[in-house]
Parts: structure tokens; sequence; C-alpha cells
């Protein structure tokens, strides 16, 4: 979460306005009583204030700072496809000498970490969710270490992948955890092992109209890209062709557009006469 000291001043603006909406009800009220005229209707009002003030407190730090940096994350990494600009965002907040708060959020990290890998940078990735398992709450750290697992299959650490998915998967996992751990089995866990049926078959049933939750457009643009790939190293390259196609159309300006641009020249030149 990141606010910045104009954000601070604008929240405490708020609150402040409602304390003395409170206090000028309860003065009002003391003199009424006083002169014993009925006036409960400002004593209500006054506790409306505050009570106001108190939750204006956290509902405001939480839409300053959380809920923008999440929003714009969603927006620009999951829907317009523009990772860079998502990461950048976040350095500058976090690195910004305003900030007054400058702790990792677990669902912002979760983002970022998405537009990392988007960009093709594993590394920080990883790093992403790394600092998502030191933040998160114990009933959410299986689900960052099952996210952690994935990106190890995907950077082919298969034996490391595979020590921490099991250390999960045999521990107690709420229903959370048992979904991505079925996710991570059947996509980057069956491409890292070469199980390339399970695979296909996940990626195909997440593309169709029937999939629920619906894939928002990275994780389509990501599918594709998988099957793709599994199709070319299946020796499939006309069926990798439309999903190919998928990427460099569709592909925003994300590294997976890149790749998919460069297999397709590669398969251009295999088939080039010598």
């Amino acid at each position: 979460m990141f606010l910045t000291r104009k954000a601070l001043r604008k929240i405490r603006l708020i609150v402040g306005a409602f304390c003395v909406e409170a206090l000028v009800c309860f003065i009002v009220f003391g003199v009424f009583t006083y002169l014993e005229v009925e006036s409960i209707a400002l004593a209500i009002i006054g506790i409306i204030c505050l009570f106001l003030a108190v939750s204006f407190r956290a509902i405001g730090r939480y839409a300053e700072g959380k809920a923008k940096l999440l929003a714009n994350g969603n927006k620009l990494v999951l829907y317009e496809l523009r990772p860079q600009i998502f990461i950048q965002m976040y350095n500058e907040a976090r690195d910004c000498p305003d900030n007054v708060i400058s702790k990792p959020d677990y669902d912002v990290l979760r983002v970022l970490a998405a537009a990392y890998d988007s960009c093709g940078d594993s590394n920080g990735a990883l790093e992403a969710i790394e600092q998502m398992i030191l933040v998160a709450k114990e009933n959410k750290k299986s689900h960052a270490k099952l996210l952690k697992a994935a990106e190890l299959f995907d950077m082919g650490k298969t034996d490391e992948a595979n020590q921490l998915y099991s250390e999960v998967t045999n521990g107690k996992m709420d229903a959370m955890a048992k979904m991505i751990a079925d996710i991570v089995m059947k996509s980057d866990r069956a491409m890292a092992m070469g199980d390339f049926a399970v695979a296909e078959a996940y990626f195909k049933n997440r593309l169709t109209k029937k999939s629920l939750p619906k894939p928002n457009p990275l994780e389509v643009l990501t599918n594709h890209f998988a099957l793709a790939e599994l199709y070319f190293k299946t020796e499939r390259s006309e069926q990798a062709k439309p999903h190919l196609e998928y990427c460099i159309k569709n592909g925003g300006e994300t590294n997976i557009k890149t790749k998919a641009e460069d297999i397709m020249s590669g398969m251009g030149e295999q088939c080039s006469p010598a």
C-alpha cells in the first residue's frame, strides 16, 4: 500500500470535517439539554458523524492507497496488456520520497508478479512472489507458494518446483489452495514434465466460452501461447500457427507477442527453400 502526503492530508481534512460537525452537534445538544429543549436528533447526528470519521479514515487509506494501485494494475496488466507501465508506476510509488506508507501488499504484489511474467522477466516475477509469501497471512501462504512453484516450473527448475509443490499439496489446504494446485498441475507442471495431453486439454478448455471463471485478456493470451508452444514442441506447427497469430495480433506490449513473432519467424525460415 502506498500513500503520499497529499493523499494523507486529504484524508485528514475529511476526517477532521466530520469530527468538527460531531463536536458542534454535541455542543448544541448540551446547550439545548441545559435549556430543556428536545434535541435528541442532534446527538444522533453527532454519533453518525463520529462513525463516519472513523470509517472514512480506514476507507480513505484503502481508496487512496491499495485500491488505486490495484485498480491500475488490473487494468494495465490483465486487460490492456501494458505490464511495463504498471511496473514503472509501482516502482515510482515505492521509491517516492513523499510516501508515508510503503508496506508491500499481497494483492498488488500478485499483479506485479503477473506484470513481470508477461514482460518475460521470470526473476522479477519470482522476487514479487517471494515478497507475497513474506507478507501473506497464514491462510494465503500456501497460495503464494503454489504460484512460486508454477513460476519455477516455467523456468525449468523442475526439481525445486516439484519439491515445493509436494510440500504444499501434502499439507493442509483450503478450497482456494486446492484450486490453484489443480491449475498448476494441469498447466505449468504438465508442460514442464512433458504431460502434453493433460496440458493441451486444460488450455483448450480455458479457451472455450463454457469455461468458468471467464479468463481475462492476459490469461487468454497466455493460454493461446501455451498451446502454440505445446504444438510446436510436439511437431504440430500447423496447429500452432493460429495461436501464434492470435498472440501477435493481440499481444499488446507483452513479451508473449515478441516470443510469438520469433517462433513464427523461425517457422517461416524452416519452410523456406534452401
